[in-house]
């Protein structure tokens, strides 16, 4: 089985987009920050979400908000344009837990903080 959980913080999120066949994907970076003594490592995860809930979520998320994340994970090695051997880690995501807002004063995203929803989780550590 593969399946893993990821919670950090959205990156980057695309435009929606369609496959030939029509199925709608999202595509957006996820980065988790460990922290470890005096040292922080940052992972990025590049998600790919498919089908209906692609379309449900995209006006949800913005970047720099907290994200929980669950599917299956690849890793995915390329030879950049530069030829320089590189990896990206790839989630396909089966589902998705919106955890609240950015914790700053403009909420993150592009709408005032005043024009974001309240919601229970503004004091979230995420």
């Amino acid at each position: 089985m593969n399946v893993a959980t990821i919670i950090g913080r959205v990156g980057r999120v695309n435009d929606l987009r369609r496959l030939p066949d029509g199925t709608p994907v999202l595509g957006f970076s996820v980065a988790h920050t460990l922290k470890r003594k005096n040292q922080e490592v940052t992972t990025w995860f590049d998600c790919g979400l498919f089908g209906v809930r692609a379309e449900a979520v995209q006006p949800h998320i913005r970047v720099g908000d907290p994200i929980g994340v669950t599917g299956a994970i690849a890793l995915n090695v390329f030879t950049d344009r530069t030829g320089k051997t590189s990896a990206a880690i790839k989630l396909t995501v089966n589902d998705v837990m919106l955890l609240g807002q950015k914790p700053n004063n403009n909420g993150g995203g592009n709408k005032p903080q005043q024009e974001r929803k309240k919601d229970n989780f503004d004091d979230n550590p995420f």
